[in-house]
């Protein structure tokens, strides 16, 4: 992953990709605010996030926002929590009625460190819904307030 810094307003800049001094598998510089992973993928972090991920749920268990010094989630709460609801009433994919069920995708879920790199690391979930099998990434970048979640 390549993050571009100092760009100027309204303008552009020119990058070279070399290699790195010394040549071979050098590593380049990690962004200011490098994000970390834990090797069981269960905590990502940077400067700005710390996030807790339940790794038998795939639920986060903790996101704390270190600049404002405050938990995102509630006591006994969790984010990420996938659900299925069942609705009455047709009327296309777009119209719901009442709804008449709702199911929480608690099921065991797998999960595997994907990328543990300076700049990103991700998490990946497998976990089936009925028939389904569902797979979510979950991302964090360096310096980055915000969590990236793709299925």
């Amino acid at each position: 992953m390549f993050v571009a810094q100092s760009l100027p307003p309204y303008g552009y800049r020119c990058y070279r990709i070399e290699p790195a001094a010394g040549g071979g598998d050098a590593p380049l510089r990690a962004a200011p605010g490098a994000v970390s992973i834990s090797r069981d993928g269960v905590r990502l972090e940077n400067d700005r996030l710390r996030l807790l991920i339940d790794p038998a749920k795939g639920t986060i268990q903790s996101l704390f926002d270190k600049r404002a010094g405050r938990e995102a989630v509630p006591p006994g709460g969790s984010l990420n929590r996938l659900e299925s609801y069942e609705s009455g009433g047709g009327g296309g994919a777009w119209h719901f009625g009442r709804i008449l069920s709702m199911e929480a995708l608690e099921e065991p879920v797998s999960l595997r460190v994907v990328e543990s790199g300076p700049e990103r690391a991700t998490v990946e979930f497998k976990r089936r819904f009925r028939q389904s099998p569902i797979t979510q990434r979950i991302s964090l970048a360096a310096g980055s307030p915000l969590v990236d979640f793709e299925f």
